[in-house]
C-alpha cells in the first residue's frame, strides 16, 4: 500500500530541489535588487590550464559555456552533472566580503551566481585520496 500525505506540504514546507540557485538568490533579494542583479554583468576570471582570461558574464549563464566563448578548456564527462568531471572552485567576491567565499561546482550545469562584484574560477585541486572529480576515477 502506497503512503501519502493527508494533504500537500505548503509550498513554504516544500523542499528547494530543483530550485536553480538564482531562484534561491533571488527569492532572498527585494525585487528591485533581484531584477538589478539579474542584469548586471560580472566580471569572471578562469584561472585553469595554467592560463589565466577574464571575461564578462551575465548572472545565470552556464560556466562551461562562459569558459568556452573564452577560449578556456573545462573537460568535460558527462555533460549532465553526474560524473564530477567538470567540477571547479567557484571563487565569490562581493563589495562587503573581500576575502570572499568559494564553493566547487559542475560546470557543465551551474550557472553564474547573481550578486556578486565578481568571480574567479579555478581548478579543483588535486586530491590524493578522491582524486580530482571526487570519485577517484
Amino acid at each position: 500500500m502506497a503512503h501519502r500525505l493527508a494533504r500537500p506540504l505548503p509550498a513554504a514546507a516544500a523542499p528547494s530541489v530543483g530550485r536553480t540557485l538564482r531562484q534561491q538568490t533571488a527569492a532572498a533579494l527585494p525585487p528591485a535588487a533581484a531584477a538589478a542583479a539579474q542584469k548586471a554583468a560580472v566580471p569572471v576570471t578562469f584561472s585553469i590550464g595554467g592560463s589565466e582570461v577574464t571575461v564578462d558574464a551575465q548572472p545565470g549563464q552556464n560556466i562551461w559555456e562562459v569558459a568556452k566563448d573564452a577560449g578556456v578548456d573545462i573537460t568535460l564527462g558527462c555533460s549532465q552533472g553526474a560524473c564530477g568531471v567538470c567540477e571547479v572552485e567557484v571563487w565569490k567576491y562581493s563589495s562587503a566580503d573581500s576575502s570572499g567565499s568559494n564553493s566547487v561546482a559542475r560546470a557543465c550545469i551551474a550557472g553564474i551566481p547573481p550578486g556578486y562584484e565578481r568571480l574567479e574560477i579555478r581548478e579543483v585541486p588535486e586530491d590524493d585520496f578522491w582524486g580530482v572529480d571526487g570519485y577517484d576515477t
